[in-house]
């Protein structure tokens, strides 16, 4: 999540008379990026923030009711509007968000809602020009996806406080026991004093006023995550422990395949055969929780087949395995593997003559598919075996697996909140600073 924050300067001058502007010029008022939609007072005890996908029927009643509940409580509470997007509802969300940029967000929400329909594009622009929203800005911001990254952050943030469903709300930090729509204003209504007594009672405990958002984010319980074993790519018949073990020592990772920052404090490791969909499936649900941390993961691919494979399979496997160990020493690592594993997703284990499948996918990935095959002829035949060995060595006895903190997940992890979970236990405080912080530097 990306924090801006904002100078405020306070100086005094003559003031002038403010020449008129050429009459070819429009002056729209615009808010600082970084800002968020909100009502009510930034120092209140209570501060709700609802995620929602703006012009959906979903949404209406929620926001209607939170904002009814802001009126009630003006000075106590806080609402923050998150507008989310998906695949094909982005037009509504952009639009919204361009409307707040421009200082008309509430009157291009409230003139959305009314409409109670489903909003075409010549509507949604026919909107903006009634409530005073320049149009042309909201068809520039579809254009070039200006607001994309706040959108984006809104989901990240609803992720990381494990809010589940969409539309959805946080009180003070922490979501809803039920689905928003289910929650009457009776609901609403205990679910705010609730967070008003949370407060209350942390500034009786001695927590400084501006502290209480920090002492909101350090709160959290976050619901339990149960580890499963999935499937194992080998066919030994012992199944991966329940209990996951720690390595004996830590996987040496020079010289493999990787995304995120080098020095990120919490690196994932992921040994799985780039032919195989489980392979694929412990990827994506690294890469897609790595998303929720910034600068704070690397994801690392290392290699690892299943030795009992027949024998046209394993050395397919082992062939991939050591190209994409080639592709790496050219910069190219990440991007073969994920050429590798987009080509698994369409074809499955049956990749076809090997060989040709790595030059295509080589060249996919923007490596030099010449220089790659002299790497494989020169580098030793045993690379991605002794890699595995390794592996072995320090405790991984079956793949796919996912290792964080030390500790190996065998069968690899089935969800990402789980894998969520399991970064966020590494990126905790220690102990001590979590049973006594210290608000005074904050």
């Amino acid at each position: 999540m990306r924090r801006v924050a904002l100078l405020l300067i306070a100086t005094t001058a003559i003031v002038r008379a403010e020449p008129a502007p050429p009459p070819n010029i429009a002056k729209v008022a615009h808010r600082a990026a970084g800002d968020v939609p909100a009502l009510g007072p930034t120092d209140a005890l209570v501060t709700i923030e609802l995620f929602f996908i703006p012009g959906t029927a979903q949404a209406r009643a929620p926001y209607r009711a939170l904002v009814a509940l802001q009126a009630r409580h003006p000075r106590r509470v806080r609402l923050v509007l998150r507008p989310l997007s998906r695949q094909g509802m982005i037009l509504v969300p952009e639009a919204v968000m361009e409307a707040h940029a421009q200082g008309k967000f509430f009157e291009m929400i409230d003139a959305i809602a009314s409409s109670g329909r489903t909003l075409s594009r010549q509507d949604v622009l026919a909107i903006a020009s009634q409530v005073g929203v320049d149009a042309a800005r909201v068809a520039s911001a579809w254009d070039d996806e200006r607001h994309k990254a706040e959108l984006d952050g809104n989901e990240v943030r609803r992720q990381r406080r494990y809010a589940l469903s969409v539309p959805d709300a946080l009180f003070n930090g922490a979501p809803v026991e039920r689905p928003l729509p289910s929650l009457s204003d009776a609901d609403l209504e205990a679910t705010y004093q609730d967070a008003y007594d949370r407060a209350a009672a942390l500034l009786d405990e001695g927590v400084p006023r501006k502290a209480l958002p920090e002492a909101f984010e350090r709160e959290l319980v976050r619901p339990p995550a149960l580890f499963v074993p999935g499937p194992v790519d080998d066919s030994s018949g012992e199944a991966p422990p329940d209990d996951p073990p720690l390595a004996t020592r830590p996987l040496g990772l020079a010289g493999l395949p990787s995304s995120g920052p080098v020095g990120a404090p919490v690196p994932v490791v992921v040994l799985c055969d780039l032919t195989q969909r489980s392979c694929l499936r412990q990827m994506v649900t690294a890469v897609k929780t790595a998303a929720l941390f910034k600068d704070e993961v690397r994801i690392v691919w290392s290699p690892w087949y299943a030795t009992d494979a027949s024998a046209d399979t394993l050395e397919t496997s082992d062939l991939v395995a050591r190209a994409a160990l080639c592709a790496e020493e050219q910069g190219a690592g990440w991007d073969f593997v994920d050429k590798a594993l987009e080509r698994t997703q369409r074809l499955g284990a049956r990749w076809g003559e090997a060989e040709q499948a790595i030059r295509e996918v080589t060249d996919e990935a923007g490596a030099d598919v010449r220089a790659l095959a002299v790497c494989m002829r020169v580098r030793p035949p045993d690379r991605a075996r002794d890699h595995i060995d390794d592996a072995v060595a320090r405790g991984v006895k079956h793949g796919p697996a996912i290792v964080v903190g030390g500790r190996v997940y065998m069968g690899g992890v089935s969800e990402p909140r789980i894998l969520q979970g399991l970064i966020e236990d590494e990126l905790e405080p220690g102990l001590i600073g979590r049973a006594a912080p210290d608000w005074r530097n904050l």
